[in-house]
């Protein structure tokens, strides 16, 4: 796919499915299984966007949706690419968008996903704050800052 990226907060509960299908598409081809930390953790984001706490701001090309990020202040606690088009700069595109807004913004990643970590470090993040899962070591999260000298 093609074309001009855009960036735009989301249009409410119009926007679900294509959210939820671009999720559950990508989670299909990477074939990673869910574990109860990676659930737990996805409850509470979409609570939070529930709630009013979140935005959500998606990345569409041509007619389709080809990610999304979730905002709370600051802080970025989702950013989710469609698999077919990571690396076209959607993802680049959407923390822009965010930096633009929140210069002090703050992404959080799973440990073990190695090229998550590394997209955010070609962004101008570093390693911020390491947050414990007791019961889950294997599902721990950091979060990363900008580094000012990289806007």
């Amino acid at each position: 796919m093609h074309g001009k990226i855009s960036i735009h907060p989301a249009n409410g509960i119009a926007d679900v499915p294509a959210l939820l299908d671009l999720w559950r598409g990508s989670k299909e081809k990477s074939r990673d299984l869910m574990s109860a930390s990676d659930v737990d953790w996805l409850a509470h984001v979409l609570e939070a966007i529930y709630r009013g706490d979140a935005e959500v701001i998606i990345a569409q090309q041509e007619e389709s949706t080809v990610g999304f990020m979730v905002l709370t202040g600051h802080k970025v606690p989702l950013l989710w690419l469609s698999s077919d088009t990571r690396g076209g700069g959607a993802g680049q595109k959407l923390l822009r968008w965010a930096l633009a807004r929140h210069p002090n913004l703050l992404v959080d990643v799973n440990i073990h996903n190695h090229r998550g970590i590394e997209f955010y470090r070609q962004q101008g993040f570093e390693p911020a704050e390491l947050t414990s899962e007791e019961d889950s070591p294997d599902q721990q999260r950091m979060w990363l800052s900008h580094r000012k000298d990289k806007i």
